[in-house]
């Protein structure tokens, strides 16, 4: 799909140090894009887009042909029992999600050559925690855990409840608006603590407007704010709170309901006015 193809194109290319007409390369290649993936979607009769941000631009791409239908990303409950935050001596920052995504990957990165790579020295009393499937970790990764001391793979964890409950924070630290596919709802179902690139706001807006979240845009910013939401506990738990009640609004399974019967009704719509024309 378009949200997926069109982040890694500007993920990978970002990456590297790009000169005037890599960037005109670049343009000509997300137009080519945008192109065939219009071409394709011209048979479908409805194109359901479990994403704000992206069903918006999916509207304007292909301009009512299909009609698109977006909407917040359903997502398991994964709340299993009354959260109790413990106090420990090291100071846990978990970023999850299946390393070998380009999204996942993003995040690390960002957490290598952004916050360690400059601000090490002012990191010493936290830990952070790899989460996710790991069986083929990155070469810049495994060099950095050799590097870094406070790196911890975690790989796959049975009770990723617990996990996040576990974590003073959990770190999204992506430029890029997040794709529908992202973990953020399921996380938000645990009580997290988040601390999000202010790019996210554009995928999911509703956890800044709830006050779910603290936000940041540069390394020096997110160390910050690191450190204020591992002091702060007040402001700790009231982030937790409100991330469980825009998962409970916007996110939870129970809206799923009332998304396919305004499906069915657009589907219905459009053939009376087929049968009309004819």
């Amino acid at each position: 799909g378009l949200h997926n193809s069109d982040f890694v194109l500007k993920y990978n290319f970002e990456k590297k140090k790009r000169n005037f007409l890599h960037k005109q390369i670049f343009k000509l290649k997300l137009k080519i894009n945008n192109y065939f993936y219009r071409k394709k979607v011209r048979g479908i009769s409805l194109n359901l887009c479990p994403s704000q941000y992206f069903g918006k631009m999916n509207s304007i791409l292909f301009k009512n042909r299909p009609k698109v239908i977006y909407f917040n990303h359903p997502a398991r409950d994964l709340k299993k029992n009354k959260p109790v935050y413990k106090k420990k001596k090291q100071k846990i920052v978990s970023l999850i999600g299946t390393t070998q995504t380009t999204f996942a990957q993003a995040n690390i990165d960002f957490l290598i050559d952004e916050l360690l790579t400059k601000y090490n020295d002012e990191l010493d009393e936290f830990e952070f925690h790899i989460v996710g499937d790991c069986s083929n970790p990155s070469k810049k990764l495994l060099t950095a855990t050799k590097k870094f001391r406070n790196i911890k793979i975690c790989g796959y964890v049975d009770d990723l409840f617990d996990k996040i409950i576990s974590s003073d924070v959990i770190l999204h630290a992506v430029r890029f608006p997040p794709t529908s596919g992202y973990k953020l709802p399921n996380i938000c179902s645990c009580h997290p603590c988040l601390l999000l690139h202010k790019a996210a706001f554009q995928g999911f807006p509703e956890i800044f407007k709830n006050k779910a979240c603290l936000s940041a845009l540069s390394g020096k910013e997110f160390v910050g704010k690191l450190k204020i939401l591992t002091k702060n506990k007040s402001l700790s738990n009231k982030i937790r709170q409100n991330a469980r009640k825009v998962y409970e609004k916007y996110y939870s399974l129970d809206n799923l309901p009332k998304i396919l019967e305004n499906c069915n009704n657009m589907i219905y719509k459009k053939n009376e006015t087929y049968k009309d024309w004819n």
